[in-house]
């Protein structure tokens, strides 16, 4: 149901979009296999990474319509922001929505209408901040280090030197992959082509002034601002990863969207290849995979073992510890296991990634009295990096193996 749901957070709104701006049967047919194409290759992690998506189109919807008021502005500003909490990357296009709000005139005063855009830029994501602190419990030190701190820390391991970033910015196969299969790069240069639109036109000067970058940008059209940004977060990401390529893509499949019809040349060519592959690509795809799950139709969770081994027991939340555990042990389980959802990575890495909270449920599994049981994922057990790691090295030191379930070894403190 929440796979559903999140799915339902991007294709509804594109839907709607695709049946306002489309007239013919066939470009709507088009349209929808071009979206639908997106799913191809993906795995669970893009649920999230759709529902972002489907919150920052959305925004970008109502940033586009010629009724500039109020409340299209409020909708926008809301629901970036809602992105933007979904995940953190999201405010790679909150410039376009703060320059969409500049264009903005409410009440016939440009000074007025500026001042009120910025207070509902500023007021919105506070009160959010707010309502999803006082919901879920967290302090502004956990947001910023969840979103943030993590984020570069981790960024910062899989550094490589200039030359290496250099192939892997240009060499992603994946990413082009995806936007290939779906027809969304090529439409979007076909559309860049056929509106010839001259980004740079700078004068008597190499370099911008301030002044002149504002400019362009305040007066550039939001589909190519939408363009622009997208090609910058396909920049600085580096990521060749199927989902992550959702953040580059889905933006311009918006822009396919919305100026399809106007894109169509005459002979239809073109147009009618991209259909018979578009078709012929979903259905050998999903063919694929009815064929795959007739051939599996009982499925055996990694984890069942020791599932059955906590029910066989009978144990209670307070009595299950899971190190290096995910979220789908504890979707099954139904219960809350004590630890957080997801401490792999005070483990994983050889300089493990810290937090007060992390440290202090270490000590306390180590600290615990001698015939304590736990459960340890063997990829923390056989990790490379257990002899480096000084909280796994600490905690194997502290413990020994009763039995190997699965994806999970039962543990005992010495």
């Amino acid at each position: 149901i929440s796979l559903i749901l999140s799915l339902s957070v991007f294709f509804i709104p594109l839907l709607l979009i695709i049946l306002k701006y489309n007239q013919k049967t066939k470009n709507i047919i088009l349209l929808i296999l071009i979206a639908s194409s997106l799913l191809i290759h993906q795995d669970g992690n893009a649920s999230i990474g759709f529902f972002q998506e489907g919150l920052i189109i959305s925004s970008f919807y109502f940033l586009y319509q010629k009724n500039r008021s109020i409340q299209y502005y409020v909708l926008s500003v809301l629901l970036i922001f809602l992105a933007i909490f979904t995940r953190i990357e999201s405010i790679i296009f909150l410039p376009i929505v703060i320059l969409c709000g500049l264009k903005f005139n409410f009440h016939g005063n440009k000074k007025v209408s500026n001042l009120i855009s910025l207070l509902i830029t500023i007021l919105i994501p506070l009160a959010l901040y707010l309502l999803f602190q006082s919901f879920f419990g967290y302090n502004f030190e956990q947001f910023w280090t969840s979103n943030f701190t993590f984020n570069i820390n981790y960024d910062g391991r899989f550094k490589a030197n200039f030359f290496k970033n250099l192939i892997k910015l240009f060499l992603r196969p994946n990413s082009l992959i995806i936007g290939s299969q779906t027809f969304i790069i090529p439409l979007i240069i076909l559309y860049l082509l056929k509106f010839n639109y001259k980004f740079f036109k700078v004068k008597n000067n190499i370099f911008w002034s301030f002044k002149k970058i504002y400019d362009f940008l305040i007066n550039i059209d939001l589909l190519f601002l939408i363009i622009l940004f997208s090609l910058f977060s396909f920049i600085i990401t580096l990521s060749d990863k199927d989902y992550h390529s959702l953040i580059f893509l889905c933006p311009l499949a918006l822009i396919v969207s919305l100026k399809f019809e106007e894109m169509e040349s005459n002979k239809n060519i073109f147009f009618n290849a991209i259909l018979i592959f578009l078709i012929a690509s979903n259905i050998a795809f999903y063919q694929s995979i009815f064929i795959e799950l007739n051939r599996n139709t009982s499925y055996k969770a990694p984890f069942q073992e020791t599932l059955n081994y906590i029910t066989k027991n009978n144990l209670n939340s307070k009595d299950i510890f899971m190190v290096g555990g995910n979220g789908w042990f504890h979707i099954f389980l139904k219960n809350t296991p004590q630890r957080a959802i997801n401490d792999y990575w005070l483990y994983k890495l050889p300089i493990p990634f810290e937090t007060k909270e992390l440290i202090n449920q270490h000590n306390n599994l180590i600290e615990s009295k001698p015939g304590s049981i736990f459960w340890l994922h063997n990829n923390l057990l056989n990790s490379e990096y257990k002899n480096e790691n000084l909280y796994l090295k600490e905690l194997l030191n502290k413990s020994v193996v009763l039995e190997n379930q699965g994806e999970y070894s039962l543990m005992k403190i010495r």
